[in-house]
């Protein structure tokens, strides 16, 4: 456990975390930690970086723009890619290749964890875990990671690793067959920042109905139609749109407000997104990790559509399997679905009170509870 400060001008932080821009999640999954850790270890110094500062820019382009490509052209290759790449690692040539590549690039940020000298290291993504383990035979740090979705990839698998904090039981399972040992696999849920702990959720959807459409922090998906649809339905309510970093997105999303024959609110990137969820009866996404869970200690009602193949479906899979959410396979069905919830108080509830039941609203605090210890006593 990390004992002491860094002491005052030290310029190196006890805990390091460490994320990788490749979607928005993994990054609030950074975030969340390290805002709790502010909150509950006032003395202890935390510094947030994102691996692929680290990193060449040719390699960083080719690993953010090649997985964008593929989730928003052609999601069933990525889906395929997925799968095969899941298989027992040494015999996956995905892996190997994932393997070689983290050894060629992991020069700097080791050089940068040198000169930092943190105490422990916590990873929102697996690949600082890998690379920072590549060449390593031994720990001389801690590096624990943290698994940002309901499934375990074996991109995720590294027996260096000192331990994995994980969504559920079944994950926690999924990472023992692929050769974790169980006492180094904690269940803590997935972190969520503590702004969305503050959220409470109406009782009833009688009034002032909003629905809120989210593509995730890089905008991706069939946002445009999806607005057009819901736009077309008869039932009275608001609609929120979320387009996260997708510029054209935003500029077209814009130009539909002017004709809207519904009030039709329009954001790009937001910091707030916990009033949006206090704000809206039903949140329409695909099955992010962060955000599906951020629904879940708000209590939101999801309905989600076309999940990228992949992590996302096995999110999916969950959420209904537990009935924190509906999905809707198309277009027609997504309109049902949402009116469904917005005119059926008892379908809410249920809703509600099972992601409710599925949150994890204290996850970061426990995953810093076995990194650090016991947050010290209010003076």
């Amino acid at each position: 456990m990390i004992r002491g400060t860094t002491g005052v001008g030290h310029p190196s932080p006890t805990l390091l975390v460490l994320s990788a821009s490749v979607g928005a999640g993994h990054t609030r999954a950074a975030e969340a930690i390290q805002e709790t850790a502010r909150l509950l270890f006032p003395g202890l110094g935390v510094d947030h970086r994102d691996t692929l500062d680290f990193v060449d820019p040719a390699f960083r382009a080719f690993y953010q723009k090649s997985y964008l490509t593929l989730v928003n052209r052609m999601p069933e290759a990525w889906g395929y890619f997925y799968s095969l790449s899941d298989r027992k690692r040494g015999k996956s040539r995905f892996v190997r290749l994932s393997q070689l590549l983290d050894r060629l690039e992991h020069r700097s940020l080791a050089a940068f964890v040198r000169r930092a000298r943190p105490a422990a290291i916590v990873c929102t993504h697996f690949l600082p875990m890998n690379m920072l383990l590549s060449g390593a035979r031994a720990r001389p740090i801690p590096i624990w990671t943290v698994l940002t979705d309901f499934d375990a990839h074996y991109f995720w698998i590294n027996p260096k690793a000192t331990g994995y904090f994980v969504g559920n039981d079944e994950v926690r399972w999924q990472l023992h067959r692929k050769g974790i040992p169980l006492d180094r696999i904690r269940v803590t849920g997935i972190p969520v920042h503590p702004v969305f702990l503050t959220v409470g959720k109406a009782r009833s959807v009688r009034d002032g109905k909003t629905v809120l459409v989210l593509s995730g922090g890089l905008g991706v998906g069939e946002i445009e139609a999806i607005v057009k649809t819901l736009l077309q339905m008869p039932e009275p309510f608001t609609l929120v749109t979320i387009a996260g970093k997708n510029a054209p997105l935003l500029r077209g999303l814009e130009k539909l407000i002017p004709d809207a024959p519904r009030p039709l609110r329009v954001f790009g990137f937001v910091t707030n997104m916990q009033e949006h969820l206090a704000a809206a009866n039903v949140v329409v996404t695909k099955a992010g990790g962060l955000t599906t869970n951020e629904c879940l200690v708000t209590g939101t009602p999801m309905v989600i559509f076309a999940p990228i193949p992949g992590q996302e479906e096995r999110n999916c899979d969950y959420l209904l399997e537990h009935g924190a959410a509906l999905k809707a396979k198309d277009l027609a069905t997504l309109e049902y679905k949402v009116a469904q919830i917005l005119s059926d108080q008892a379908l809410y509830d249920r809703l509600r009170d099972s992601a409710l039941r599925l949150a994890s609203p204290h996850a970061a605090r426990q995953i810093l509870e076995v990194i650090c210890g016991a947050p010290p006593s209010p003076a």
